[in-house]
């Protein structure tokens, strides 16, 4: 079972490469779902059990922002990037310091392009961000 973290997106700045995520749909959490678990239990048949570290920090983090936010643009443009200049840090920080920690990848993508139809009732437009060693600050 992965580790999935689910965030207040008034209590946290997620920034992606030099540029500050707002314009969030209403009541938008930011997920962030870790790819695999990172410990797991080993029984030995004599019953001895050892715990294993697992260093896969890869993880994918999803946020809605409104339909009519120029992000969308600057994202849909980054996401077309080829190679590495379609990559980019990810730095996600607690605004109000209550002992929470933030994270940093050096190196993520979005995973896909949303549909970026404006319709009549707008709702938010998620994207999906794939981090690379995606760590606990």
């Amino acid at each position: 079972m992965a580790n999935i973290y689910n965030y207040n997106s008034k209590n946290y700045e997620l920034i992606i490469g030099k540029t500050r995520v707002d314009d969030y749909a209403d009541d938008t959490k930011i997920t962030i779902e870790y790819d695999g678990d990172f410990k797991s239990l080993t029984k030995g048949v004599d019953g001895a059990r050892s715990v294993n570290q697992h260093n896969d920090y890869d993880a994918v983090i999803k946020f809605k922002i409104l339909q009519n936010s120029p992000l969308n643009l600057a994202f849909k443009q980054l996401a077309l990037t080829e190679g590495d200049k379609g990559t980019f840090s990810v730095t996600f920080v607690n605004k109000g310091l209550d002992g929470t920690m933030g994270a940093f990848s050096a190196k993520g993508f979005f995973k896909k392009i949303p549909t970026l139809e404006i319709g009549t009732d707008a709702k938010g437009t998620e994207w999906e961000v794939q981090c690379i060693n995606l760590k606990m600050a």
